[in-house]
């Protein structure tokens, strides 16, 4: 039986197995996935938000928990939530941002689409737990969100499950293990306010009070590892260290480390855990544009560049990667390879590129014969 703690007590995110569902065909996946890239991207993103069962992920989700009966059946019997999918992921990619199906794995006898997202919190990736519908259609039955660790029926249940049990109800008085859930909640919850609140040790000095079953929670640990990477290094590597033993192999935590190991210089680590999240997903040309910024912060210049052509040749779509060899060319002060990348990155993206005197990056360039050899250049188009 799965404890109401067990169910984790913060955050919302989104790999539990797929148990019953008949699996579709892979061609209608990756039919059914390149569609919803599309409809993301359009004018009507959440025209497929019905393909996702909001009910079926909901009563999955509180499958072992213990909770009261009445709101158990309140939950099987009810309607499905209505929740705008798609138009919450259109919103989250509106600033400089994407949303492309990677691919269709097997895994654990289920077909899943793993999506990957690049908003200004970063990159994502989002792991969509597929099952056959009726007439050939293809259903969402669950999805797991890399970044915060886990399934959507998690975070569901989770959040349904604490609204009820904080309304209480006296004709049927709440158990001891979930009152000590709340009493857990109430906790966790207020250490979230001060981590939000910028105040990242006192976060740690609140999380060092939480019973020993909190502190092993993995959106707890997710949040002991924001909150570490603020304060030292110590804390930082601590917290990853805990969550490794806690969860051994968890892509989660690869990508969340990131941003900590580069913070502390720990570019070799970081080079490490891109490798390692690579793997999970299959394959990411992104991630070559991460490492050719990560060689960029460690001044291997050569690195950056054989990294940056890679994820061009993958998916020259990419905005990032033709930057990051524009910046190597200015540290090299090439200047003719400055101007071709700036050529380069207008022709592929259709885009004219601003004045660059208004940015000190370019601040030798722009003295060059090739800087006015370039601006000319453009002048003829």
């Amino acid at each position: 039986m799965k404890t109401i703690l067990s169910m984790a007590l913060l955050g919302s995110g989104l790999l539990q197995a797929q148990q019953g569902p008949a699996m579709p065909s892979e061609k209608a996946c990756q039919e059914f996935a390149q569609r919803f890239q599309a409809v993301v991207a359009g004018d009507d993103p959440s025209a497929m938000d019905s393909s996702i069962d909001f009910k079926a992920i909901l009563v999955k989700g509180i499958r072992g928990v213990d909770v009261p009966a009445e709101f158990r059946k309140e939950i099987e019997s009810g309607r499905p939530p209505e929740i705008p999918w798609g138009a919450t992921i259109k919103k989250q990619i509106e600033e400089k941002g994407s949303y492309r199906f990677l691919r269709v794995r097997e895994q654990g006898g289920a077909r899943k689409a793993l999506f990957r997202i690049i908003s200004p919190a970063g990159v994502n990736y989002q792991d969509y737990h597929l099952a056959a519908a009726e007439g050939g259609r293809v259903k969402v039955t669950d999805i797991y969100i890399y970044q915060n660790a886990e399934c959507l029926s998690e975070t569901f249940s989770r959040m349904m499950v604490t609204a009820k049990l904080m309304q209480g109800d006296p004709s049927e008085p709440l158990t001891k293990p979930q009152s000590e859930y709340l009493a857990a909640l109430r906790k966790a919850g207020e250490a979230r306010q001060l981590l939000q609140k910028g105040d990242a040790a006192g976060f740690l000095r609140s999380y060092a009070t939480f019973p020993p079953a909190l502190q092993r929670e993995k959106c707890i640990l997710v949040f002991r590892t924001m909150a570490a990477s603020q304060v030292g290094e110590k804390e930082a590597l601590d917290a990853m260290e805990d969550f490794k033993k806690a969860y051994p192999g968890d892509p989660c935590l690869d990508l969340i480390s990131i941003d900590p190991l580069t913070m502390l210089k720990k570019y070799d680590k970081v080079l490490e855990a891109i490798e390692r999240l690579d793997k999970s997903v299959g394959g990411d040309p992104y991630l070559d544009y991460i490492r050719a910024s990560v060689h960029l912060l460690d001044e291997k210049l050569p690195k950056v560049k054989e990294c940056a052509k890679r994820c061009i040749e993958r998916e020259p779509t990419l905005e990032e990667p033709y930057w990051a060899m524009v910046h190597v060319a200015l540290k090299e002060k090439a200047w003719a390879e400055t101007a071709r990348w700036l050529t380069t990155f207008e022709k592929t993206f259709k885009l004219e590129i601003g004045d660059l005197s208004e940015n000190k990056v370019y601040a030798e360039f722009i003295k060059t014969p090739e800087y006015k050899a370039w601006l000319k250049g453009r002048e003829k188009k």
